[in-house]
């Protein structure tokens, strides 16, 4: 009998060893793609085809930037419009190269936000959405200020985020979007 204790012991312990061993070593998170709702609100807004903008593309490092760039293609699951920077085509296009230089030279302050309304203009995009909290506060500003001087048609503006359609008189509206 005492035989038969220890051997009930020892496979006590034994999975009791498994089950530890099993618990996962790294911390469990909810993971949700769109905490603010934003990409939710895109959805209802943003026509079926239609391209979007989506500001800024550069991070202030390289793993930064490819963190927003895997954001913006999570949110992309959501709301389905075109991303004008290619992720989804799983190469650098000449337009993403020269978003990226343009994004940076309006984070530095060397060019105005307009710069973008521009770019979106040149390229037919009616749609931006400005993560305003992922910039300074001097270049947060001046994307505000532009939206209200242009008196761009704002769809949604909180939580740091600014969702906008471009006027006809700017270029930006599409006539099928």
């Amino acid at each position: 009998m005492d035989n038969e204790i220890k051997r009930r012991y020892v496979t006590l312990l034994l999975t009791l060893l498994i089950m530890v061993e099993s618990i996962p070593k790294f911390p469990l998170f909810p993971f949700t793609v769109d905490e603010k709702g934003i990409y939710e609100l895109v959805s209802r807004e943003l026509p079926e085809g239609a391209p979007l903008l989506e500001l800024p593309v550069l991070g202030q490092n390289h793993i930064e930037t490819i963190k927003i760039a895997m954001e913006q293609l999570d949110g992309s699951t959501i709301h389905w419009g075109k991303l004008v920077v290619g992720y989804g085509a799983n190469k650098i296009t000449p337009q993403y190269e020269e978003l990226l230089h343009l994004d940076e030279l309006i984070q530095q302050g060397h060019a105005e936000p307009m710069a973008a309304i521009d770019f979106a203009v040149r390229y037919g995009i009616s749609y931006l959405l400005i993560h305003l909290d992922r910039y300074n506060s001097s270049v947060a500003n001046r994307w505000k200020s532009l939206i209200h001087e242009k008196e761009v048609l704002v769809l949604y503006d909180g939580d740091g985020v600014l969702f906008v359609r471009l006027r006809s008189d700017l270029g930006g509206i599409l006539n099928s979007y």
